[in-house]
């Protein structure tokens, strides 16, 4: 069953009415916290339905994903990634689990989705890639070193 369907919702055991409210709220600015405290839902089904129906109301949304054929599935999450959308946002849009959407994506590009998570959507610190893979993870200065300086290397550096 599709989630961007309402059946879905009230098939589940989320009350469908507390949803709309936290998505109401949210849409009118409320922060999750506070909706999630004053409503006392849990954090994943509100951010689902949340995401969800915001995409489905602005249009975002990629409406039967699921019947697309495997290369418009692929050319369609690699089309969103280039646009700039989250991991999160392709989900939502496409009504797809994390690991699918990259493992689309990853079988269309050839490219593994992972990145080091420095807040830059995935990308490497300094384009450097070879810093974070394999055997090159392992070549000087790509890591600081864990080593506890002795009292007579200090001692040694407090002379100059």
């Amino acid at each position: 069953m599709d989630t961007h369907d309402e059946a879905y919702w009230s098939s589940t055991n989320v009350d469908l009415e507390e949803l709309r409210k936290a998505h109401d709220l949210l849409i009118g600015g409320a922060k999750m916290k506070d909706v999630l405290t004053d409503l006392g839902l849990a954090y994943g089904p509100v951010w689902n339905y949340h995401y969800y129906r915001k995409h489905i109301e602005d249009g975002t949304n990629v409406p039967g994903f699921s019947e697309l054929t495997p290369a418009k599935r692929k050319a369609t999450v690699l089309k969103l990634r280039k646009a700039g959308d989250s991991w999160g946002h392709i989900m939502a849009k496409c009504n797809i689990s994390e690991r699918e959407a990259r493992s689309l994506y990853e079988s269309k590009t050839g490219e593994h989705s992972e990145g080091t998570r420095i807040g830059r959507g995935g990308r490497f610190l300094d384009g450097a890639e070879k810093l974070y893979r394999g055997e090159d993870r392992m070549q000087k200065g790509t890591s600081l070193s864990l080593e506890v300086p002795t009292k007579q290397a200090v001692a040694d550096t407090e002379e100059v």
